[in-house]
């Protein structure tokens, strides 16, 4: 039964990982966008 419960939370923690993850990339894929923005003009 302990090993159940710390594999939830080990899930927990790895969705939270790859969602922080994924919020990262969209930033940085922002970025270059708004890097790409400037050097037009």
């Amino acid at each position: 039964m302990q090993d159940e419960g710390e594999d939830e939370e080990n899930e927990e923690a790895e969705e939270k990982e790859e969602e922080e993850a994924e919020e990262k990339e969209d930033e940085e894929a922002e970025e270059k966008e708004a890097d790409k923005d400037n050097e037009d003009e």
